[in-house]
């Protein structure tokens, strides 16, 4: 239940934020309006970056995901710091994060046939054997990495209580030592929940990296059927050429079709 509420929580602030997002720097870009105060300059900075980031990483393919990419990283990054609030992580269940690969692994085949062609594709993504036996483990190492690795961190924040009260013992009250263990919980409960923050955030950044070298790894040239026709008939043409240039190399005296003829 407490995964559920947390789910639900930050399901509202990842939406909260995006709608900011969009109303406040967004729009206001798109406009040509200036910021109207500090918060909305690092919301600017933080979405501008961000966008940045994301056209280094797929080398300005499928920007039309990148608003899908941008709230996929800030769903996981707040759901995973929903602890601070009191909520549970749903990102410590694998029916968290499997679907959200699978989102991702069936992305993969719409990308790919979309912008290549059915049978372009399965030539480019089956050409090694190997390929067809491997062709879940994006979906595998994807929902796997981000579940044991959110769960990893909720385990091991309270492994030191539980190795600390076998030490201590049922009759704490009579041990000195316990006298400094609430002092030292609390310290160390506020480190931990730092350092889960940071692994939080580069768990975040890695599952929405992977989405995008395999979104890019799988993309063709575009989406118009037309426009490829025209592409394979462009690089039909360039191989003719290339063909007859080095026929005519090896015997000039052969009458051969001309460039300016076969482009005719």
């Amino acid at each position: 239940m407490t995964q559920l509420l947390g789910l639900l929580v930050s399901t509202l602030l990842t939406i909260i934020l995006i709608l900011l997002i969009y109303i406040f720097v967004i729009r206001r870009q798109n406009k040509g309006q200036a910021p109207i105060n500090k918060i909305i300059v690092l919301l600017e900075f933080y979405y501008t970056a961000f966008i940045n980031l994301l056209e280094g990483l797929s080398n300005g393919k499928n920007k039309w995901s990148y608003v899908y990419l941008f709230t996929l990283f800030n769903f996981i990054f707040i759901n995973c710091l929903i602890p601070w609030i009191g909520f549970d992580s749903a990102a410590t269940s694998i029916m968290f994060t499997f679907p959200l690969a699978l989102i991702t692994f069936i992305m993969i085949y719409v990308i790919g046939i979309g912008t290549m062609g059915f049978i372009k594709f399965c030539k480019h993504k089956y050409s090694n054997p190997m390929e067809i036996v491997l062709q879940f483990a994006p979906l595998l190492s994807m929902s796997i990495r981000l579940f044991a690795a959110t769960l990893a961190g909720a385990i091991i924040g309270n492994v030191p209580w539980i190795i600390a009260q076998g030490i201590i013992g049922n009759e704490w009250y009579e041990n000195s030592i316990a006298l400094w263990f609430p002092i030292f919980q609390i310290l160390f409960m506020w480190i931990w929940k730092i350092a889960e923050t940071f692994l939080s955030l580069i768990q975040a950044f890695v599952f929405m990296t992977l989405t995008v070298i395999f979104w890019s790894m799988d993309t063709g040239t575009t989406w118009s059927r037309k426009e490829r026709a025209l592409e394979k008939q462009n690089q039909a043409h360039k191989l003719a050429i290339e063909h007859f240039d080095k026929i005519n190399k090896k015997d000039k005296s052969t009458k051969v079709i001309s460039k300016e003829r076969l482009e005719k």
